[in-house]
């Protein structure tokens, strides 16, 4: 049940505090959003909210994957959304609203998308946002607060020796290569680090197992998993050794911009983990082995 909550009205007046911060650092992601340094602003008497609801009450950590629906008063021109509690300080995000729904003929509408990054604390975490308009004067005026609380969940990561996990938020077709001690190179055009022995020598038929071996193709082709990720499982034990962790934007499939993390964990300990994000420009390289960005070199004792 969506659990809602108004806050008595209290006057304010300030600017939008828009910001050239892509707001990465922050828990709460909203694609195609402004950011903005601020939290969101204490209720006001300005346009209220009408109706505002998340297609559900689960989150799952690290994907931006569910959506927010509404109808602000008619005087509203955006809302304005982040976290309460703790999170509150790392800023909040403007939602540009947009035109009416026939649901609701003849008030502005919201619909977006949001979600939570991967490290965001697991559990319930509380949602605040304010209709908001610009007056004459430059001043923010905003309305009551509107909350409504989610449970944001973890993914369950994979199991092995040795995992490579990349998970990223959005519809873009990312590829996670990795690149073990040996020289061989887990990625989806060869999703297995092994290397057969050379000619002449005997090929073991369980050899293959030995390797750190890709788990599926996540996103490909632009069509998109519920939950994008990839991983690359050692389920022996991993030589021993420096390892490469490559991410290689494939396509962006129309997407300004994706936020991915990659985790490495040597069983139920994690060794590292590196962050990033990609662009457009980023998919006009080759995609060919050894491709993308390093994302993070480790060592294996």
């Amino acid at each position: 049940m969506r659990v809602a909550v108004l806050t008595l009205a209290v006057g304010v007046t300030a600017c939008t505090a828009a910001s050239s911060d892509p707001g990465s650092h922050a828990w709460l992601h909203v694609p195609n959003a402004q950011f903005r340094d601020d939290p969101v602003p204490l209720g006001g008497n300005g346009p209220a909210i009408q109706t505002l609801v998340p297609r559900n009450n689960e989150i799952i950590l690290g994907h931006e994957s569910n959506s927010l629906r509404g109808a602000l008063a008619a005087d509203a021109t955006s809302l304005i959304l982040g976290l309460d509690g703790d999170a509150a300080p790392q800023g909040s995000w403007v939602v540009t609203a947009g035109l009416p729904d026939v649901e609701t003929p003849d008030l502005p509408s919201i619909g977006t998308r949001f979600g939570l990054r991967l490290d965001a604390p697991a559990g319930m975490q509380r949602l605040v946002a304010v209709a908001a308009r610009t007056d004459a004067d430059g001043n923010l005026q905003v309305g009551p607060r509107f909350m409504f609380d989610l449970l944001a969940v973890p993914i369950a990561p994979p199991t092995g020796e040795l995992t490579v996990a990349l998970t990223w938020s959005g519809r873009a077709d990312l590829d996670l290569h990795v690149i073990d001690p040996l020289g061989g190179e887990a990625w989806s055009g060869d999703p297995n680090t092994y290397q057969l022995p050379p000619p002449g020598e005997p090929v073991d038929p369980e050899g293959f197992r030995n390797g750190g071996i890709l788990d599926h193709d996540g996103n490909a082709n632009c069509h998109r998993d519920a939950i994008p990720t990839e991983n690359v499982v050692w389920q022996r034990v991993p030589p021993p050794g420096r390892y490469t962790v490559r991410v290689d934007t494939r396509a962006m499939c129309n997407s300004v911009i994706a936020h991915w993390l990659v985790v490495v964990r040597r069983g139920d300990q994690i060794l590292t983990t590196s962050e990033g994000r990609s662009v457009s420009g980023d998919e006009l390289h080759d995609h060919r082995a050894g491709a993308g960005v390093t994302a993070v070199t480790f060592d294996v004792p």
